[in-house]
């Protein structure tokens, strides 16, 4: 069966590093990339440009899910920080809507450690209130979509 895998975290908080040990060969659908500039290969954010970066992410993981049958053995990640329902919702609906076995994995990091070692430039005020958000909404997920909470230290 083809796995979604919804990452939960603030900036910092370990999810790419727990992707890759993980889900080494699993397809990757991130706003991240989109922010990463094709003349040099670096890293690049710009507020302005998050919007299009969610659509870019969502209209990849939408590719994914619709053409890959879920009995493939593929697994999908979503590597954003997805720290509210609303922006998890339509990553689960879409995975449950094909078929496919959803998980939501929930990375506990302490805020402190995770602000400091975050590589985009979030400030600590915002880096913080992403796990306060997280720890609200994870007591408020539909009992139907499926969290596995590990730690991210």
């Amino acid at each position: 069966m083809a796995n979604v895998k919804i990452m939960m975290s603030g900036t910092g908080g370990g999810k790419t590093t727990y992707i890759a040990t993980h889900f080494p060969d699993s397809r990757i659908c991130s706003a991240d990339h989109s922010h990463i500039d094709p003349a040099d290969g670096i890293y690049k954010f710009k507020v302005e440009n998050q919007g299009k970066a969610h659509g870019d992410c969502l209209r990849k993981f939408v590719t994914l899910v619709h053409t890959q049958h879920p009995d493939s053995g593929l697994i999908i990640v979503v590597d954003n920080t997805n720290t509210t329902i609303g922006e998890i919702a339509p990553y689960a609906a879409l995975s449950l809507a094909y078929g496919h076995k959803l998980e939501i994995i929930a990375i506990r990091t302490p805020w402190e450690i995770a602000a400091a070692r975050n590589v985009h430039g979030v400030p600590v005020s915002i880096a913080k209130a992403m796990f306060e958000r997280m720890e609200r909404t994870l007591k408020h997920l539909p009992p139907y979509w499926p969290v596995k909470e590990v730690s991210g230290v």
